[in-house]
């Protein structure tokens, strides 16, 4: 049988994982949907961007980055009361 502190370490190294890969995800949707989308190349060769700009663009990520976690955090904690309901379920019927 596995060590059961082995396997709270391997699961603790596996949702740091996710949330890292996750957030490398994140990261890469919010730019393209801030930034891409809202700059030319010719505004960034002439680097002709104004700071009203890019401040609605950072103003821009930073929301978009909050509300996915915030999704995020909202699953896991759905995700979580199932398996408390599921486990308390089993309990009840003796299992």
């Amino acid at each position: 049988m596995q060590n059961p502190a082995n396997a709270m370490l391997i699961h603790q190294s596996m949702e740091q994982y996710t949330m890292l890969d996750y957030a490398n995800h994140v990261l890469e949707q919010c730019w393209d949907i801030c930034y891409d989308k809202n700059v030319t190349r010719e505004e960034l060769t002439a680097g002709d961007l104004s700071d009203g700009k890019t401040q609605k663009m950072d103003a821009c990520a930073r929301k978009c980055v909050a509300r996915q976690f915030e999704v995020m955090r909202l699953m896991n904690e759905s995700r979580q009361q199932r398996e408390q309901e599921a486990m308390a379920n089993m309990a009840g019927m003796g299992m």
